[in-house]
C-alpha cells in the first residue's frame, strides 16, 4: 500500500483507507526509514562525515532498553545512515 512518510514517492496511504472500509482496525502511523533532523547546530560542521559501527540509545528512562548499532552519517541539518533509517521507526513515535 505503500506508506506515509515520503508521499512525494507516490504513496499518499491510500491503501490504509481501503484497508478501514474493509473492517480493519488501523494503528496510528508513524514515519519510518527517514532522516532525522537535530536541534544541534554543530552536525552542519561535519557533513558527510560517518561513524561505523555507531552506539545510539534513548535517553528517557522507559526506553533505556532502545539501542541499535550501525553506520550514521551527519547531514547538513542532522543524521542518517543505515543506522538511524533503520532505528526511525522506533524513535518516531516518541518524538511526538
Amino acid at each position: 500500500t505503500g506508506g506515509l512518510g515520503y508521499p512525494t514517492l507516490g504513496s499518499e496511504g491510500d491503501g490504509y483507507e481501503m484497508a478501514k472500509k474493509l473492517g480493519h482496525t488501523i494503528t496510528k502511523l508513524y514515519p519510518a526509514m527517514i532522516p532525522l533532523h537535530t536541534k544541534e547546530s554543530w552536525v552542519k560542521n561535519c557533513t558527510s562525515q560517518t561513524i561505523g559501527k555507531a552506539h545510539i540509545y534513548i535517553d528517557l528512562k522507559k526506553y533505556k532498553k532502545l539501542h541499535a548499532v550501525g553506520d550514521l552519517i551527519f547531514t547538513n541539518n542532522g543524521i542518517r545512515g543505515p543506522l538511524i533509517l533503520d532505528f526511525a521507526r522506533e524513535i518516531t513515535p516518541l518524538l511526538e
